[in-house]
């Protein structure tokens, strides 16, 4: 139970990384298209960003393989088929003489991965809570605790008698 919840929370908090790091893009692209930074920076500045944040994503969807997150797994695969494929396209890094003309693909592609990255970070905080809340095995149903046996089936051995459980 701990070690699948503190999976999840790794999960949460990379997603959450990666979210900022998508902002990050999304607002130095913007900055870009108005002329308030200068290119060679950007690169710079951008380009320590792209190989951590491909290596994040690689973590997530490992730990969701581990996890048997078979969902969540499939959903996070094109992401990761896609900065492998740049990576091996060497088209990982932004280069400043190209960057006006490419700029828009990259700030699209950043829009398009931060809301990725939240509509996954609420789908696992969902589900983090979801498991947190109810412990494997057991039902909560209105009135009574069921625990489920090794067989599948389920028989109320737990009642709710006032503010504790009795067994």
């Amino acid at each position: 139970m701990f070690n699948r919840l503190f999976h999840h929370l790794v999960v949460v908090m990379f997603n959450m990384i990666l979210i900022f790091v998508q902002v990050y893009f999304a607002v130095q692209f913007s900055d870009l298209g108005s002329d308030y930074v200068n290119p060679i920076d950007l690169c710079r500045d951008l380009n320590r960003f792209m190989l951590p944040e491909a290596s994040a994503q690689a973590l997530i969807t490992l730990v969701l393989l581990v996890l048997g997150r078979w969902g969540a797994f499939l959903l996070n695969l094109p992401v990761l088929v896609w900065n492998l494929r740049k990576y091996a396209n060497k088209e990982f890094t932004l280069d400043p003489t190209e960057i006006f003309r490419t700029y828009q693909k990259y700030k699209r592609e950043a829009f398009f991965k931060l809301i990725f990255y939240l509509c996954m970070f609420f789908c696992k905080f969902s589900t983090c809570h979801q498991s947190r809340a109810t412990p494997p095995g057991i039902t909560n149903t209105s009135h009574s605790l069921h625990v489920h046996d090794d067989l599948g089936s389920h028989s109320p051995r737990c009642t709710r008698q006032g503010p504790a459980y009795r067994v």
